[in-house]
């Protein structure tokens, strides 16, 4: 099944506009066609059902533009040219989801870790802006991490330890840390951490 970008597909449902990552409007939607199907004469005959998804546009500049949205779009990459690398270790999946599509809507390459010996190979290999750490994961925790990477001279990479209070802000600071937040805090304090961190995105 694939989805319909006609304008007679669209035409019945509301108009679809979103606002994504840096403030730049998507303008393009995807219908995606659901509900029970009936064979007949060798084809499928469905009911369709409008479900507006908005694409994220992926646009280098001096890009050949090809209608509204132009000729390279990525559903769900973020909207620049060139995004940051950034490393998020937690042994928690639905945060490291959680934080991950916050920060690909930033403008973020997204690397994730389960542990803090497979984020120390990422920063080793891929050298990110921003490292986001959990105090607590097994084998090398936070402040561990966090120690390495700046006993190693990496000094562009900025880390960021957030927590769900197994450290207090006086050993983030002593490990190095750049910035220090807990996990009740809202997303929008972690987000504007990173962004803080990386003038680039600001």
């Amino acid at each position: 099944m694939h989805p319909s970008t006609s304008s007679e597909s669209m035409r019945s449902g509301p108009p679809c506009s979103a606002t994504i990552g840096r403030g730049l409007p998507a303008r393009q939607a995807i219908g995606w066609p659901s509900g029970m199907g009936q064979r007949r004469r060798g084809y499928h005959s469905f009911t369709l059902r409008q479900i507006c998804l908005p694409i994220l546009l992926f646009a280098p500049s001096g890009a050949a533009q090809e209608g509204p949205c132009g000729r390279l779009l990525r559903a769900g990459l973020p909207l620049v040219d060139n995004p940051l690398p950034v490393v998020i270790a937690d042994d928690d999946p639905d945060i490291r989801e959680m934080v991950r599509t916050a920060l690909q809507l930033d403008g973020f390459h997204v690397l994730e870790a389960s542990n803090g010996q497979t984020a120390w190979e990422l920063i080793l290999a891929r050298r990110p802006v921003v490292v986001l750490a959990d105090v607590q994961m097994p084998g090398i925790g936070g402040l561990e991490l966090t120690a390495r990477i700046k006993a190693h001279a990496y000094h562009e990479t900025k880390v960021i330890l957030f927590t769900g209070g197994m450290a207090t802000e006086k050993q983030a600071q002593m490990a190095g840390a750049d910035a220090y937040v807990t996990k009740s805090a809202p997303l929008s304090e972690l987000r504007a951490a990173v962004r803080r961190l990386c003038p680039r995105t600001a």
